[in-house]
């Protein structure tokens, strides 16, 4: 585990702290948490947070789903005898950061997911926190930095958090077959598509669970699963998510050595399973239903204006993701289970989108994907309005060229850094030899490197990564930048005048543009199976 060092104890301030951090502690939640979550606990953390304004999770002291505390508690004693699924440890002292990093510091059960600094802003004030007004100053300050959390990760800071996840158990004997369904006010439709679930893996006598993954439904869907269809396990997300989130809490729960993605609408048969079945057989990861096959069947059909704006849909998203299959957003998905959790696990897009997510992913990771075709027929009251429809679009385009723009961004506030530092040090100190710029330009990339690590992780790729990877893709961007800066330098700027000095630096930024890009994205924040 990383180390680290706590700037300063606030433990002093946690009454001015403690709803900027119940805010903080809802942000962490909703990045990193179950969306299934019921309640929430808050261990014997003094005095107990206010929720109430931050998350719509009810406040259970005994049980919960989530578990919020503090390093120093007896932890043993907290999590008995309801162990939650997910933690998170909030340390206010230097002793509790040194606990939560130290090596030795193990839950039972539990495995890091992630750690991160609070309160860097706070830092240049902390000195004057007994002064009257100033603790308002620091709440503001750790408001603003909630406000732009998950985008900053800062390297310091006052306090630490720490997320913790409940190791996946083994599952000894697993089902054939895992029935992910996710369903959003489907009290009407969804009742009859169970019932034929239930009743053809029944007759074919595979071992089974059926999932219905409720979105936040407003209507009686998780009533009526619960009342007519005792076997089926329900997962209940507490508020309306998205489709992608449903399935995604499904798929985790899921114990199946298969998982299949149906809607709740059955517009894919459940016979169409078997077609399905017989490519996973063949040694594929995946098969996805196509309604636009040659070999597809379509009984009833959509209407004239929704044909033309899902074929319309479905080649944009071919083209712009460079995807082979004909249908990507067809509701009917088998999986091998280990491909499933892992192409789920950290899903971005928690509506429509979420089809091509996985997809593009899978292609990434260069997992078997079968295109089959299957039987479908248009179905009365569908979820998917205009308003949806232009959500698909941001998704996709977001996917596409998100990480590129968010790139730009943060390179152009890297190089402002750099060009700052830089100029900053030839005020200060003269702009001496050609040695000197040289010796000036590594510090200012050393600076903004760090800047850049930061800003990469949290906000472009929103992923956490080795920080001796991205140091190293750096430095090699930095020794060719340098030689063609020094180079153009020797050449054409004997003098080492500023100002064409600056404009040899600025020469540097579309080679060090690309090459960080590339080696960003595919070495240091790479998928890892």
């Amino acid at each position: 585990m990383n180390s680290g060092l706590v700037l300063f104890q606030v433990d002093s301030l946690w009454s001015q702290l403690a709803p900027q951090l119940a805010r903080l502690t809802a942000r962490v939640v909703r990045v990193h948490g179950p969306h299934s979550a019921t309640a929430l606990r808050t261990g014997t953390l003094p005095p107990v947070l206010d929720f109430a304004d931050a998350i719509s999770l009810k406040v259970d002291q005994k049980k919960g789903d989530i578990l919020v505390s503090r390093p120093s508690d007896p932890q043993a004693a907290v999590l008995r005898p309801h162990p939650p699924r997910f933690i998170v440890l909030t340390a206010l002292t230097r002793d509790e950061d040194r606990l939560v990093r130290s090596a030795d510091f193990k839950i039972a059960g539990y495995e890091l997911r992630e750690i991160f600094y609070f309160g860097f802003l706070l830092i240049p004030f902390l000195w004057l926190r007994r002064v009257p007004g100033v603790p308002r100053l620091l709440s503001a300050l750790l408001s603003l930095e909630i406000r732009l959390h998950p985008y900053l990760n800062v390297l310091a800071g006052v306090g630490t958090i720490a997320v913790l996840t409940a190791r996946r158990r083994e599952i000894k004997t697993p089902v054939a077959l895992s029935v992910v369904i996710p369903a959003y006010n489907e009290a009407l439709r969804l009742p009859k598509y169970l019932a034929e679930v239930e009743n053809f893996l029944r007759a074919r006598r595979i071992t089974h669970e059926i999932i219905v993954a409720d979105d936040g439904s407003r209507d009686a869907t998780a009533e009526i699963v619960r009342k007519k269809f005792r076997k089926v396990r329900l997962v209940r997300l507490y508020q309306n998510f998205g489709k992608g989130a449903a399935v995604r809490e499904g798929v985790m729960a899921a114990e199946g050595s298969r998982v299949l993605i149906a809607d709740a609408d059955g517009a894919t048969p459940i016979a169409e399973y078997t077609k399905l079945a017989a490519e996973i057989d063949n040694g594929a990861d995946a098969a996805i239903g196509s309604r636009y096959l040659a070999q597809s069947e379509i009984g009833k059909r959509q209407s004239l204006i929704r044909r033309f704006v899902s074929r319309a849909g479905n080649l944009l998203i071919r083209s712009l993701l460079d995807l082979p299959y004909k249908d990507t957003q067809c509701g009917f998905k088998l999986f091998d289970r280990k491909a499933a959790q892992y192409l789920f696990r950290n899903l971005n897009n928690f509506r429509f989108g979420f089809d091509f997510e996985i997809l593009k992913k899978a292609g990434v990771l260069r997992l078997s994907v079968s295109e089959v075709a299957v039987r479908w027929n248009d179905q009365d009251g569908s979820k998917v309005t205009f308003k949806q429809t232009l959500r698909v679009l941001t998704e996709l385009l977001k996917l596409r060229f998100g990480h590129l723009i968010k790139f730009a961004f943060v390179g152009l506030i890297n190089t402002i850094a750099d060009f700052t530092v830089h100029n900053s040090l030839i005020l200060l100190f003269g702009a001496g030899t050609l040695t000197r710029q040289l010796v000036y330009m590594v510090i200012a990339f050393l600076c903004a490197n760090l800047l850049a690590f930061t800003l990469h992780s949290g906000f472009t790729f929103q992923r956490q990564a080795a920080y001796r990877r991205f140091f190293t893709v750096s430095v090699f961007t930095l020794i060719i930048a340098g030689l063609i800066f020094h180079g153009l330098n020797l050449l054409y700027n004997p003098g080492a005048g500023v100002l064409l000095a600056n404009v040899f630096k600025l020469s540097t930024v579309i080679i060090s543009f690309v090459t960080n890009y590339f080696g960003y994205k595919f070495w240091v924040y790479r998928y890892n199976i």
